[in-house]
């Protein structure tokens, strides 16, 4: 069974409760189920603005949550679009997480303990990984940098979310990130990896956008 970015992203970045915690954590996992849209051609991002180019299909259920909201905002700004994914008063952020925690639980990659929901809304699901799930992809990740196989555009933008999420050391020695730099700024410089370099320009680019977006937001806020 073959694990999207979304899938892989998300089964790396739960904590040892089970959980998902810390605010890259959350921005990184909601640009990568954008990117995730993306690669499946269900939207395109053209100068950080989203366009809906086709309906999702049933095996992408778990993106319903996030795909709404693409379909429902009336702003096409990626930093609006955030904005209200994260703020939304209904849980839209956390109903995400825990559809793409639901999806890995069916499937066995993730054993699901299920919480009391309260008055609050906040996650209170656990989804604690199987952790030879979690060791198969980062000897995917090791087999296509250390062995010079071609690296992917899933698998490069997995690393490179768990980059901005800084759970690289988690998985990787000094060394093996060392190389994992060297082989993204290769795939950076290689005329045939454009499109590549490209996908993660605009992540970088949104990220920028929705950094600046949060520091006012917080200034006009006190």
């Amino acid at each position: 069974m073959n694990l999207l970015l979304i899938d892989e992203l998300y089964l790396c970045s739960l904590n040892k409760k089970g959980k998902i915690s810390g605010s890259s954590n959350k921005l990184n996992l909601f640009l990568a189920g954008l990117m995730t849209l993306k690669l499946e051609e269900i939207i395109g991002i053209e100068n950080q603005r989203i366009e809906v180019i086709t309906d999702l299909p049933a095996d992408l259920e778990r993106l319903q949550v996030l795909y709404n909201l693409l379909k429902t905002t009336k702003s096409n700004k990626v930093v609006d679009i955030y904005s209200k994914f994260e703020s939304s008063m209904d849980g839209k952020m956390i109903q995400f997480f825990e559809d793409v925690g639901d999806y890995l639980n069916e499937k066995r990659i993730v054993e699901l303990q299920r919480g009391r929901k309260g008055k609050i809304i906040q996650q209170t699901n656990k989804y604690i990984p199987n952790q030879a799930k979690v060791d198969g992809i980062v000897q995917r990740i090791r087999a296509e940098v250390l062995e010079d196989d071609i690296m992917t555009e899933d698998t490069l933008l997995l690393v490179y979310f768990l980059d901005k999420s800084e759970k690289l050391d988690i998985y990787f020695s000094k060394y093996e990130q060392s190389q994992l730099e060297n082989k993204i700024n290769q795939i950076k410089n290689n005329s045939e990896s454009l499109e590549l370099t490209k996908i993660v320009k605009a992540i970088n680019d949104l990220e920028s956008m929705i950094a600046v977006f949060t520091v006012l937001l917080m200034s006009h806020g006190s």
